[in-house]
């Protein structure tokens, strides 16, 4: 403990106990701010602030330190003789006749204090990332654990090869992160989830109306924040749980590999079926569209309680369509937009939905078809639909027409395709500010597939919403048919 006198020097009477925590002696009569905060990590404006509250504060009308006590800091680290410490004050006024004659400050020494919580923190942050890793196999965390670096490494290479805002860059490096974001929430790995939401927040200031410069460093520093966030996931994955990358090669296998299997290995490789080997191998490693998108379906009761709404009811119609292992995470990023689209912008909450005479479920159906050497995945929600009126006023906003026009409603629909176009006014972290179907359509793309709305013009009660279907196409060369199969 000691007192502040009127001209800002420490009153001769202290508590002994000062010096040890200042490693400092003749502590009577030295400058407050000067004795207290040098070597501080306080910036050079908070330091002018406190020296300016001490000075209003002392001698003035009582008053006046409750309406500077804000100024004061109440916990700070500072370096004293190369040893850093976080020190914690307490500042009370003495009052004679209302006016504040003295300052009486605690010192504490918070270091071990602080140590012990941040041990206990870190502690139970490596706990709650082992209860989320615990129960996913290995083969799903290894295969997040690669496109989550991929991704990562796309946005860097974007990054250091532009020197400006360019709208192309931005939308991919939204589009990359938003995916990771959802394969997040998939195995509900919250603390990197909330990091990459943070790094969201920077692309979206990069367009928005009064858009900040771009600035690689900054951008660079956050990818390290998001790399620095799965690795901590890979050392308690490795480290604490001890696996590794041999465990997931290990437990890769969907398949029991039986005596008849071995022997049409063998009979193939005898006979030089090349090719029938290499389609016989892909068939082993190809799952259903049900066990594909296992996890992303359990994940949606989650997103469904954070946005207040009731976990919906998804239905796969059935179907003898196989994913090959190498479409397996291309329709899982896919369908992570897709269905987190449906839940967040499509269905309506509990209230709204029991306002409108429907059920409190909500429903989501996808609808497998198989037209020629083309899988078409049909999507639909039972939501209202696409709000044409808000989107009609985005494209205004864009120069794409004027009030006064009168676009055809599926032009206006298209928009929903535009990197950063939402209908939504209320960003959280489940939403992609306009990036979830933008990024269906780039991915879709790049393997020769494609993505496009079906209006259901005649089941709108209004021009406002108009209920629609989403139709994803996967070419021949990304999922086997059951008759494909049985030919061979």
């Amino acid at each position: 403990l000691f007192t502040v006198q009127t001209d800002g020097t420490i009153h001769p009477e202290y508590s002994q106990f000062l010096e040890t925590i200042f490693d400092a002696r003749n502590i009577a009569g030295r400058n407050v701010s000067e004795f207290l905060f040098t070597g501080a990590t306080l910036g050079s404006d908070a330091l002018s602030s406190i020296r300016a509250a001490i000075f209003t504060i002392i001698g003035e009308d009582e008053i006046n330190f409750y309406f500077n006590q804000s100024l004061l800091p109440d916990e700070y680290g500072i370096d004293i003789d190369h040893k850093k410490k976080i020190l914690s004050l307490d500042w009370k006024p003495i009052v004679a006749g209302n006016i504040v004659t003295k300052l009486m400050v605690s010192v504490r020494d918070v270091t071990q204090l602080r140590q012990m919580e941040n041990a206990a923190r870190e502690q139970k942050r490596q706990l709650d990332i082992v209860s989320q890793l615990l129960n996913l196999a290995a083969e799903k965390y290894l295969a997040f654990e690669e496109s989550t670096a991929r991704y990562l490494q796309a946005n860097r290479t974007a990054i250091e090869s532009c020197s400006h805002n360019d709208k192309d860059i931005i939308a991919l490096l939204f589009r990359n992160m938003h995916t990771i974001k959802g394969n997040c929430r998939t195995f509900g790995f919250t603390y990197l989830s909330n990091t990459v939401h943070e790094v969201e927040s920077t692309y979206s200031a990069l367009k928005s109306e009064n858009a900040v410069s771009w600035d690689p460093l900054r951008l660079l520093n956050d990818l390290q924040l998001v790399e620095k966030a799965l690795a901590e996931y890979a050392h308690v994955y490795r480290a604490v749980l001890g696996r590794s990358h041999s465990s997931g090669t290990a437990q890769r296998g969907r398949f029991w590999i039986t005596n008849e299997v071995v022997h049409n290995i063998k009979a193939y490789i005898k006979t030089r079926k090349v090719d029938e080997l290499d389609i016989f191998m892909d068939r082993l490693n190809a799952i259903t569209l049900e066990q594909n998108l296992a996890d992303i379906i359990a994940s949606l009761a989650s997103i469904a309680a954070q946005l207040d709404k009731r976990a919906p009811v998804v239905e796969i119609i059935a179907n003898k369509i196989l994913i090959k292992d190498s479409a397996q995470e291309l329709v899982r990023d896919v369908f992570s937009h897709i269905l987190r689209n449906c839940v967040d912008h499509g269905l309506e909450s509990t209230q709204e939905r029991i306002s409108a005479g429907k059920s409190e479920l909500g429903s989501i159906v996808i609808d497998p078809q198989l037209k020629q050497d083309v899988l078409s995945i049909v999507v639909q929600d039972d939501g209202r639909g696409l709000n044409i009126e808000s989107l009609f006023k985005k494209g205004i906003a864009l120069g794409k027409w004027n009030e006064h026009d009168k676009p055809d409603i599926s032009e206006i629909a298209e928009l929903i395709f535009d990197s950063g176009i939402s209908t939504k006014d209320v960003v959280n972290n489940i939403s992609g500010r306009g990036v979830g179907l933008d990024a269906v359509k780039q991915f879709l793309q790049e393997q020769g597939g494609s993505a496009a709305l079906v209006l259901h013009r005649e089941l709108a009660v209004d021009q406002v919403f108009i209920p629609f279907a989403l139709m994803i196409s996967l070419p021949a060369h990304l999922f086997f048919a059951a008759e494909t199969w049985n030919a061979h």
